[in-house]
């Protein structure tokens, strides 16, 4: 009985944490997304000033 209770609760641990992974994942793909396209535009510009930068 104890044990069942055991393997249960655990489990329901298991799959809250993958819910909780989930969102995790779809959150760092929208901001992996917003970043692509951040330095898509502004691609030139970073790199201008990581040139500069090195020139110093």
């Amino acid at each position: 009985m104890y044990c069942f209770f055991d393997r249960k609760f655990l489990i329901g641990i298991f799959v809250v944490h993958l819910t909780r992974m989930k969102r995790k994942m779809v959150f760092e793909q929208k901001y992996l997304k917003q970043m692509m396209k951040f330095l898509v535009v502004h691609h030139d510009q970073l790199l201008g000033n990581i040139n500069d930068t090195l020139k110093l």
